[in-house]
């Protein structure tokens, strides 16, 4: 899961990166740029989050207050 988590975070920085300097090339480019930028960067934090909630759930299995 990490390595696609930081293939998500590099294709993030791309399209802003790519984003950013189309902006001064080609102004529709920019649109789709930006569209892949955000589309990636929901998946980025979905998968942040769905690997918080797995972490929360594994303390709470190995919560040991109950002694």
């Amino acid at each position: 899961m990490t390595a696609f988590k930081y293939a998500a975070l590099f294709i993030t920085i791309i399209f802003q990166v790519l984003a950013i300097a189309f902006v001064f090339i080609n102004l529709t480019v920019v649109y789709y740029l930006l569209a892949g930028y955000a589309l990636a960067l929901l998946v980025l934090i979905g998968l942040v989050v769905r690997e918080r909630i797995k972490e929360k759930k594994e303390d709470d299995d190995d919560d040991d207050r109950n002694y």
